[in-house]
This record gives structure tokens, C-alpha cells and sequence, in this order.
């Protein structure tokens, strides 16, 4: 699962289990003004799009 933030990757991660996919990534200061980011996947050969509220964690975990 591939994560993009403000249009650009920021990093790519594996599902779990549960098909719970995270990425903890360190956004430059303008990338962080973006409140939203998007997750796209290849499942079973068809490209699945998603996005969601950009949560910034503080401290960093």
C-alpha cells in the first residue's frame, strides 16, 4: 500500500492481519499543512484509492 501526502509518496507499507496498513513518516513542515492523505493499493489486479485525515502524533511515537 502505497501513502501520499499532498500528491507526493511519502512511503509504502504492508497490511497486517487485520488488513490495517501504517506508515510513520517524519513530514517536511509543507507537507504537514496538508490535511489529508491518500492510500492506494492494487487488489486483485484492480488499483483501490482512499483518503483520509492526516493525524499528526506529538510527540512522535
Amino acid at each position: 500500500m502505497q501513502f501520499l501526502v499532498g500528491g507526493v509518496p511519502v512511503g509504502t507499507a504492508t497490511t497486517d492481519a487485520t488488513g490495517t496498513a501504517t506508515l510513520p513518516v517524519n513530514l517536511a513542515l509543507l507537507q504537514i499543512i496538508n490535511t489529508t492523505y491518500q492510500a492506494t493499493a492494487v487488489v486483485g489486479g484492480t488499483t483501490v484509492t482512499s483518503t483520509a485525515t492526516l493525524r499528526p502524533c506529538i510527540p512522535p511515537v
